[in-house]
């Protein structure tokens, strides 16, 4: 499926022999003949099936939790990314400098339990600029070997999409289907309103519109509390008495610490709300 970043298999048959079609859990589809005499004395023709990894627009989302929470599933997440400055002299970054995520980390949060039920969490190998620098290693604890041996985003994305779908959070082939409501919870806005919409262009893939609302923890919290200024998630764990575990600036450990934070916001009974939407 390399160059189709933006296309699924919806169908696979042949109209030469009789054959069983199946999709393993590793996404790879495995065709096999269902007579075991199979004479190969014609061309084996596979008809192969295209479709769009459009998110219907009308899929029905279901809110069940009895906890008062808008969302039933809450989906953390903080980026690591590497950035590559076209004038390293410069102290604000510029148009022209190059980022790429390199560390997509996921845990999904059950309002009803006010647990963790599952965690996606993959590396990503860069591909406009595939060495990372210094700057980058030191902050983010994440090493060249480590990305050198990661997949690269496209296959990560599809990944996270398939991450979704096994929850019932999305859905790509039924308009009538039932999903669970969810959002994102970040603590800022740069990955979900800057970082993902950028790497999905880069990488050729339209913006889906479950990427167009989220939850900013750190924002949300100020808006509970308005006397308070927060400056970041070390803050912000701070303030509520929470400590910070692993490494700052791992992605996965981030996106723990801010878990505790949410599940702070459900145990005291705080609505995790919106505090983003695009176009309003």
């Amino acid at each position: 499926m390399d160059g189709h970043n933006q296309r699924v298999i919806n169908k696979i048959n042949s109209p030469s022999h009789l054959v069983n079609v199946e999709l393993t859990e590793q996404n790879s589809y495995i065709v096999t003949f269902t007579q075991h005499n199979t004479y190969l004395d014609r061309d084996i023709l596979i008809n192969i099936e295209l479709g769009t990894t459009t998110v219907p627009s009308s899929y029905n989302i279901i809110t069940t939790n009895s906890v008062g929470q808008p969302f039933d599933y809450y989906c953390v997440l903080d980026f690591e990314a590497v950035c590559h400055q076209v004038n390293p002299s410069l102290k604000k970054p510029s148009p022209d400098d190059i980022w790429e995520i390199i560390e997509f980390p996921i845990c999904l949060l059950s309002a009803e339990t006010n647990t963790i039920v599952d965690i996606y969490h993959s590396y990503v190998r860069p591909s406009i600029k595939t060495t990372l620098n210094e700057l980058c290693i030191s902050i983010t604890g994440i090493t060249q070997s480590i990305v050198d041996n990661s997949p690269t985003f496209d296959i990560v994305w599809k990944d996270v999409q398939q991450f979704l779908l096994k929850h019932s959070l999305i859905s790509f082939v039924d308009r009538h289907s039932k999903c669970h409501s969810f959002t994102w919870i970040t603590c800022g806005n740069w990955d979900l309103r800057t970082m993902l919409p950028l790497q999905l262009k880069q990488s050729g893939f339209d913006r889906p519109k479950f990427i167009n609302e989220f939850i900013n923890i750190k924002d949300l919290y100020m808006e509970y509390y308005p006397s308070t200024r927060i400056r970041g998630m070390k803050d912000l764990l701070k303030k509520l008495n929470l400590k910070l575990e692993g490494r700052h600036h791992s992605g996965i450990d981030d996106t723990k610490n801010i878990t505790k934070i949410a599940q702070w916001f459900i145990e005291n009974k705080h609505p995790l709300k919106l505090t983003w939407k695009r176009n309003g």
